[in-house]
């Protein structure tokens, strides 16, 4: 009774935090109904909800990662300003070919270099991204290649924790001058605690940069 309980604290918190964008109603506050002709925040709402649940969703599971993807790579332009660049780099990559061809392709947009030497680490059979989902970079006239960078991985499991440094590879693979990247994470999962922070903050590095 008190886990059921604290479920409903829990999805009254949600509805006053998200207010109209929530799409549930909660009535009396024992029971809750999906609002009908959900709105487009709505529904997105709606496909991170099933994202953050992929063990209940297996069927499905390839298309709600691939979709997460695409709502990663949107935040991070909005996050960012309008003349930086952002790439999909994992499953609607930009690039193709391998992981070595990809990785020296993103080398060559962001006008640096690569590190021969921990690329052969990479077998040419390797397909994976690497690490790296989604990226963006606010590059300067000069291309001297001393800017700011975030590198981004996604996450829907229930251990998103564990992926904050896959990341962190590519400072082994690419030569960054002088500013090192901001490495990013992306959830579904809503993990606010208003006036606190984060619930399971003490999970989330201090060197990381959550989206959620």
């Amino acid at each position: 009774e008190n886990d059921v309980g604290n479920l409903f604290r829990l999805i009254a918190e949600r509805n006053r935090l998200f207010a109209e964008n929530y799409p549930f109603d909660l009535h009396h506050s024992d029971r809750i109904i999906l609002k009908p002709d959900l709105s487009y925040k709505q529904q997105l709402y709606i496909m991170l909800l099933l994202a953050s649940n992929l063990d209940i969703f297996k069927t499905v599971r390839s298309e709600l990662t691939t979709e997460f993807e695409k709502v990663a790579y949107q935040a991070l332009k909005c996050y960012l300003p309008n003349d930086s660049m952002v790439k999909s780099f994992g499953k609607n990559s930009d690039y193709t070919g391998n992981a070595l061809t990809k990785i020296r392709e993103l080398a060559k947009d962001m006008f640096i270099n690569v590190k021969e030497n921990e690329l052969a680490h990479i077998s040419e059979n390797n397909m994976q991204e690497r690490g790296v989902d989604v990226l963006g970079w606010i590059p300067f006239k000069d291309r001297i290649p001393n800017f700011l960078v975030i590198l981004g991985q996604c996450a829907c499991g229930k251990d998103w924790y564990n992926k904050q440094n896959e990341t962190r590879r590519y400072e082994h693979y690419l030569e960054f001058y002088r500013q090192k990247p901001l490495h990013s994470l992306f959830i579904p999962f809503a993990i606010i605690n208003p006036g606190i922070g984060f619930y399971e903050g003490d999970e989330i590095n201090n060197e990381t940069l959550l989206f959620e």
